[in-house]
């Protein structure tokens, strides 16, 4: 009899023995489940910690692009405004450079409409009434011997400074108006425009 209560007692502990080490395992379990929830969660988390950021950049990228077409619009705007600015500027100063230009056109053709006006009447080829020495004529480059008359034009290099007739009253000549001046050509006396070189009146044989 007590040998069986012993078996009996013995098979009990047998039998207990896998329930006690089943429930550390099953507390174990519940343990790494519950850490493996969490660690699933903080995951999901930040995927869509992610996903939120990525929608996010289209947004921000865009504000960029805006404020970039913002900023390039304003400079644009300042830069065809100054040049708009400089070329009216450069405009009017043109035209007021013509203008002027015109102006002073004019104004030389009325004057030399004056000046041919008020020339008309000392226009003459008279013969001196008196000959005068008065030092030797250097003949300028392509002189050649030629009886002048009134109405023509006189070559430039024939009417330089150096040819100028200043003491014009000591050879019994009048004195020029504005903008006429005697000067000589071999043995005569040319009254002409100094600017033009036309000659307004001619006294032959003033020199010799």
């Amino acid at each position: 009899m007590k040998k069986l209560v012993i078996s009996a007692m013995t098979l009990g502990l047998l039998l207990a023995a896998p329930a006690a080490m089943a429930a550390p395992d099953d507390h174990n379990h519940n343990r790494g489940h519950g850490a493996g929830q969490a660690r699933s969660e903080n995951a999901q988390m930040h995927v869509r910690g992610a996903n939120q950021g990525q929608r996010n950049m289209p947004r921000e990228r865009n504000a960029h692009m805006n404020q970039a077409q913002q900023n390039y619009g304003q400079q644009r705007s300042t830069f065809v405004h100054e040049r708009n600015s400089i070329r009216a500027a450069n405009r009017a100063r043109a035209g007021a450079i013509q203008a002027t230009q015109r102006a002073n056109f004019s104004t030389r053709r009325a004057n030399q409409a004056t000046m041919r006006a008020n020339f008309a009447t000392f226009r003459a080829n008279e013969r001196s009434s008196q000959r005068y020495h008065w030092n030797n004529y250097q003949r300028p480059t392509g002189w050649y011997a030629h009886r002048w008359s009134y109405g023509e034009r006189l070559p430039s290099a024939y009417y330089g400074s150096n040819y100028w007739i200043g003491d014009y009253v000591s050879f019994g000549l009048m004195a020029p108006p504005s903008g006429l001046v005697w000067v000589r050509d071999d043995n005569d006396a040319l009254l002409i425009n100094r600017y033009t070189g036309e000659i307004i009146r001619v006294e032959y044989d003033v020199f010799y």
